[in-house]
């Protein structure tokens, strides 16, 4: 039996591995990037077949880009699955909302495009979702 006590199908934390300070509209800009991907989601059933029920996504704020997430588990207690991506945020407070929404999208769908290989789903609505992005800039 699960012991999740929200509905939230993918969630993401910060964790700073450096000094800086984390810039005052992140929660918001955050929030806003998830629920429109949970959204996604759920239309598409994403979760049927997977061993889990949601997504948590750990983006350490250091100062490299990974390329892929790293696994960390899958809480059987929680029907979680649980990675973690480093990102450079070395520019993170110089960046307009725009570039750092799509700062933040960046690794969230490099992981979402580690899962769907992972777990043998079909990428195409996660491209179409993040179409506006580069991954190489």
């Amino acid at each position: 039996m699960s012991k999740l006590n929200h509905n939230k199908k993918f969630v993401i934390s910060g964790i700073s591995l450096t000094k800086l300070r984390i810039r005052k509209d992140s929660i918001k800009i955050s929030k806003i990037i998830c629920e429109s991907l949970e959204k996604k989601l759920i239309e598409h059933d994403f979760f049927e077949g997977l061993p889990f029920v949601w997504i948590g996504l750990s983006i350490l704020l250091g100062l490299k880009d990974d390329e892929a997430p790293e696994f960390v588990n899958i809480s059987k207690d929680y029907e979680c699955i649980n990675l973690r991506i480093e990102v450079n945020c070395e520019h993170m407070r110089e960046m307009s909302v725009d570039e750092f929404t799509h700062f933040l999208e960046r690794p969230i769908y490099k992981t979402m495009l580690w899962i769907c290989e992972e777990y043998d789903k079909d990428p195409t609505f996660i491209h179409q979702h993040f179409q506006h992005l580069e991954l190489d800039s």
